[in-house]
């Protein structure tokens, strides 16, 4: 998960809305609940 989230970081730079919602809405998201369910990131 942290590569596909580096990759987003650096998008940041040219789409900041798109990359923005896909770290805080998706991934976080995705990470969390991952955490909570007791799975291994």
């Amino acid at each position: 998960m942290a590569h596909v989230r580096r990759k987003f970081e650096t998008a940041l730079d040219n789409d900041k809305v798109r990359a923005g919602y896909a770290l805080t809405q998706a991934l976080y998201s995705t990470e969390r609940k991952a955490r909570e369910a007791g799975c291994s990131l």
